[in-house]
């Protein structure tokens, strides 16, 4: 009876066979392979939803800026280009994101900037060596930057040309930049054929050039100023700023150019490249652009915030790059 009991007792205990631990492991790995994708979703929603409420703040401090000053800021605070070639000229002066620090809890950094500096030579404050311009310039501001965005948060300006006003400099990355309407980039224009019909211009850079300078004709511009009511389209259908992570190839959105730096001048783009063009190692190609699957954010000048799709019509991309067209936005 004793003995019995005992094999009973022997048999309730016995564990898993190797056949059913197999089984067991193999359904774990089957319901970690399903939850990882939906948790790794749920993270870049989490992080879309973040960059989305970053426009919102630097759209709430452009009208708040706008409130305090009657007009929007304007791109290059300090030395002016002044000659009839671009190049040559005197660049490198701080642009329209150094100007609203004070607008998005930032107003003792904004204290800290000279703009009386010259100690950068012709490049002027943005390739200053002077210690609190060098400790601006290389801040890293959390509102400036997309947390999708894998690229590093502080880069080196390797861009060549005219936009080069520091190579090898270092600074804050930035992923947004202003509306500066639909037109010919100068020396930023891509060269890849897109459309038909000439859409290379001169030089957009030249202060004395009113042509070129009246072709400016987004909100915030290379150097003018506009306010609200000089967008006759409506604010609701005219971009402010616009989501660009200046990438080197669409194929690893984690290499940029190093022309991202928030203090410069440079965080403008026209919105006539398509979005999420691959700019093929080209820097005058990058453009409105997010490693947001299908799209990019942008602020519109009513302070809200549209994600865009990629494959939206050129003719839609025109109208909400200017503010005083008279195009129909349509649905976008």
């Amino acid at each position: 009876m004793q003995k019995r009991c005992r094999q009973s007792h022997l048999k309730w205990l016995r564990g898993f066979t190797l056949i059913e631990l197999l089984v067991v492991i193999a359904i774990i790995a089957v319901l970690i392979a399903l939850l990882l994708p939906a948790v790794q979703q749920a993270r870049e929603a989490a992080r879309r939803t973040q960059c989305k409420n970053n426009l919102k703040q630097l759209g709430l401090a452009l009208h708040n800026y706008h409130d305090s000053n009657r007009l929007l800021p304007i791109n290059r605070f300090g030395n002016r280009n002044v000659g009839s070639n671009f190049m040559t000229s005197t660049w490198g002066s701080v642009g329209w994101m150094a100007q609203i620090l004070p607008f998005i809890d930032q107003a003792p950094m904004y204290n800290l900037i000279n703009f009386s500096d010259q100690t950068g030579g012709s490049s002027s404050i943005t390739n200053s060596s002077q210690a609190n311009n060098l400790a601006v310039r290389r801040s890293i501001i959390n509102a400036f930057l997309c947390p999708s965005n894998p690229q590093q948060a502080k880069q080196t300006n390797g861009s060549a040309g005219g936009d080069d006003w520091g190579s090898g400099k270092d600074g804050g990355r930035t992923d947004y930049v202003g509306n500066m309407g639909w037109m010919n980039a100068g020396h930023r224009d891509c060269p890849q054929g897109i459309y038909s019909g000439n859409f290379n211009g001169a030089a957009w850079a030249d202060a004395t050039d009113t042509s070129q300078m009246a072709g400016c004709n987004g909100v915030i511009g290379w150097q003018f100023c506009v306010g609200l009511n000089n967008l006759t389209d409506g604010t609701s259908t005219t971009m402010m700023v616009l989501e660009d992570h200046h990438w080197q190839t669409k194929s690893n959105p984690g290499s940029s150019f190093g022309d991202n730096l928030w203090f410069g001048p440079y965080a403008i783009h026209s919105t006539k490249m398509p979005i999420n063009w691959d700019p093929a190692n080209d820097f005058r190609c990058d453009q409105w652009s997010s490693v947001h699957v299908g799209g990019a954010h942008g602020l519109l000048a009513d302070g809200s915030v549209r994600f865009v799709g990629e494959n939206v019509d050129w003719q839609v991309r025109r109208a909400l790059g200017t503010r005083a067209g008279s195009e129909v936005a349509g649905e976008f």
